[in-house]
């Protein structure tokens, strides 16, 4: 993730290259002594990053997140996003989205919040949606609600959200959530797990299909006929997951 940082010094801009682009960032000249530095920052530290790299230049400076020029005053962003305007409003460490991203709403009044809560003022014999679309369309709009939340976390911090690489990434996450949402069945459940291919998995020494049996050992029941929990004396699937936890140190409960 790229980020901006700002730097005030009396140095001149070919000092302050010298002393950053060796570490991969990118400065230009804002104003005289005022200085925008781009940093790849995927830890969170470009402040401290860029300050180390100028004291061990000989540079003394100010660096900060925030741009003078800007400091005090909203700025706006307005992002397309799938072909959706999301607009969202930064001032200072705060910010607020002023258009947000279209949500699907209840055929029966309109509402994106309403999961078969409303009267039917739209007409709700007509347009009543199942109980299972209710819920497939309020888990998406809570997926929107997150990834807004995180687009103005992430201006508010100083993170270039209107970079087409990030507006890309977003894309693409919401897309993600679409298709892992339209995995989950009826009851809202994800497709049963394959034991079979867990067990194939941890007897080969995958640790987490090992955490996953272990984990998944409790929930399960003997089979009918069980006469003992594993060691071939019983032949069930909580009796096979039991035999290969044990097989690989596992104490099984």
């Amino acid at each position: 993730m790229w980020v901006h940082v700002y730097v005030n010094s009396s140095r001149d801009l070919p000092s302050i290259k010298a002393a950053v682009e060796d570490h991969g960032c990118q400065v230009r000249e804002l104003e005289p002594a005022l200085y925008e530095v781009r940093v790849h920052d995927p830890n969170g530290d470009a402040e401290d990053e860029v300050t180390e790299y100028l004291n061990d230049a000989g540079i003394e400076a100010e660096v900060s997140y925030e741009n003078p020029q800007t400091e005090g005053k909203p700025k706006a962003y307005d992002l397309l996003i799938s072909g959706n305007l999301l607009s969202v409003v930064v001032n200072g460490k705060g910010g607020t989205i002023e258009q947000g991203l279209p949500r699907e709403t209840c055929p029966s009044c309109d509402q994106a919040n309403c999961c078969n809560q409303c009267d039917g003022s739209r007409g709700a014999d007509d347009n009543k949606e199942s109980e299972d679309d209710a819920i497939d369309r309020t888990r998406y709009n809570a997926v929107l609600d997150a990834v807004e939340s995180i687009i103005l976390a992430h201006a508010c911090a100083g993170i270039k959200v209107d970079d087409p690489k990030y507006i890309e990434g977003i894309e693409t996450s919401l897309e993600a959530a679409a298709n892992a949402l339209s995995y989950l069945d009826a009851e809202g459940a994800a497709p049963a797990p394959d034991i079979d291919a867990e067990i194939a998995k941890a007897e080969k020494g995958d640790t987490k299909a090992l955490a996953f049996l272990y984990d998944h050992y409790s929930k399960t029941s003997h089979g009918p006929n069980c006469s003992y929990r594993c060691k071939g004396e019983c032949d069930c699937e909580k009796a096979d997951i039991a035999q290969v936890l044990e097989a690989n140190g596992r104490d099984v409960p």
